[in-house]
């Protein structure tokens, strides 16, 4: 499998269990394996890291994902199911931003390189 779709996956994972769960809960159980991860893959752990927290924020689809979204639930003026309609789109759409940031700034920024463990991690 392409590293790009692991990558891809990997934040698919973290954005569809936002929804259900905590964002930081979901981030520090779930950064640790995509680091060890990406180190069995022979990859900088930075490329499943750095997407996968981004894709942690990315919580819009459900009334249990964030504070915000149980408030706008909560008044009884949006029921699930547009929460559901317009997040997914969301969901969708910052999969994509997120593909697109992580390919131009993850290498310049971060210094990431592809099939290559950085210094720092031995």
């Amino acid at each position: 499998m392409s590293i790009i779709l692991i990558v891809l996956l990997s934040v698919a994972i973290i954005i569809i269990l936002t929804e259900l769960t905590s964002n930081t809960a979901t981030a520090s159980t779930f950064i640790p394996i995509f680091g060890a991860t990406a180190l069995g893959l022979g990859q900088d752990p930075l490329l499943l890291i750095i997407p996968a927290t981004l894709g942690a924020s990315c919580a819009f689809m459900m009334p249990v994902a964030t504070p915000p979204n149980t408030i706008a639930y909560a008044s009884g003026h949006i029921n699930i199911a547009d929460m559901v309609k317009a997040g997914i789109w969301l969901n969708i759409t910052s999969l994509i931003v997120i593909g697109i940031i992580i390919a131009l700034i993850l290498g310049p920024v971060f210094g990431v390189e592809l099939n290559k463990i950085p210094i720092w991690v031995n």
